[in-house]
């Protein structure tokens, strides 16, 4: 089965490698947008969103759909929309916000680098990438899911890839759901963090970093050893072109 080709736009003249520099650049600005203009704390999220009222969940679910694309921190503003609306409302509004928001991340990606870095790529990447491609919403959750992965970067990253839209965004909420559920419980748990709901967002959030930390190590034993049954068979090939 021939792997997905997306349709990149055409950008005229400009050549891949600086195609990748002004995304590079487009996403270094966004982020010090986010880090100037963005919310610092959870108090300071709060406050900003209280004057709301009642459209409160509406401005947060904006907020997710701006924030995220500016690379502000996604467990910040999980916990911070627990704190503001309680951990079942806040999970309803920051799994769309943080999914939808990535979604948009990944287009603009797309849009201004397209195929890139895939034409830029050596051979060790371009493996990474297939690997994704084949099963691309399993691909994309386990790296969601995995300790120290940010939504923002990944979703920069995996524009960048052949992996379908609706995949990857199916990917980024069943990766996600579990440490938005984390994270979201503890804000709206903060004022009573023993509580049954606290404890058990902690004992989800040891889970997910065992799991994490366990998907990588075995990802990374498969793919060095077909890294090296590829370099294996490179290697021959001109030992039998010789013969």
């Amino acid at each position: 089965m021939p792997l997905y080709q997306p349709r990149v736009p055409s950008l005229g003249p400009v050549s891949p490698r600086a195609r990748l520099i002004l995304l590079v650049l487009a996403a270094g600005s966004a982020a010090v947008i986010g880090l100037v203009l963005g919310p610092h704390s959870i108090t300071e999220l709060r406050s900003t969103v209280a004057a709301a009222g009642v459209s409160a969940p509406v401005v947060l679910l904006a907020a997710w759909l701006v924030l995220v694309p500016l690379l502000v921190s996604g467990s910040l503003l999980a916990a911070g929309t627990g704190v503001v609306l309680g951990p079942a409302v806040g999970l309803a509004v920051a799994l769309p916000g943080a999914t939808l928001g990535a979604g948009i991340a990944f287009l603009a990606a797309r849009t201004a680098a397209g195929d890139a870095a895939r034409r830029l790529a050596g051979r060790r990447l371009r493996l990474v990438e297939e690997r994704l491609v084949r099963r691309p919403v399993l691909g994309v959750a386990l790296l969601r899911v995995a300790p120290g992965v940010p939504a923002g970067p990944l979703a920069y990253a995996a524009g960048l890839t052949r992996v379908r839209l609706r995949d990857f965004l199916a990917g980024m909420a069943l990766g996600g759901a579990p440490r938005i559920f984390v994270y979201a419980a503890l804000g709206g748990t903060a004022a009573d963090p023993g509580s049954p709901l606290g404890l058990t967002a902690l004992g989800v959030f040891a889970l997910l970093t065992i799991v994490g930390l366990a998907a990588g190590w075995r990802a990374r034993r498969r793919f060095g050893s077909r890294l090296t049954r590829v370099a294996a068979r490179a290697s021959a090939r001109p030992v039998a072109s010789a013969r």
